[in-house]
């Protein structure tokens, strides 16, 4: 698979600065349609799925939520919290400010 660098992005591989490890599934809810791009290279054996929100308790060690509005967040926070204990990460990302969306 060829890599894709993310747009303004530092040299160092997405997966790797989520803490995506060998042999892990990064999961992600609302990702945009390039995200499985974005996290090439992944480490050995690393998978991505795409999944919604009532499968956040997957089996997943990472899980990237990407929303836009607060109030979605909001209610997203509980289900996320309870899919990531004890022991998962959880990452959020919204668009700046300046990409008016």
């Amino acid at each position: 698979m060829r890599t894709s660098k993310m747009p303004g992005y530092s040299g160092t591989p997405l997966a790797k600065k989520l803490g995506v490890k060998a042999g892990t599934v990064i999961a992600s809810i609302n990702a945009p349609k390039d995200y499985t791009q974005w996290l090439a290279p992944m480490p050995e054996g690393a998978g991505h799925r795409t999944i919604a929100i009532a499968q956040a308790s997957a089996d997943a060690a990472v899980i990237h939520w990407f929303g836009t509005e607060r109030a979605a967040l909001a209610e997203a926070l509980d289900p996320l919290g309870r899919a990531i204990f004890p022991d998962r990460a959880l990452w959020i990302s919204w668009p700046k400010r300046a990409s008016k969306v």
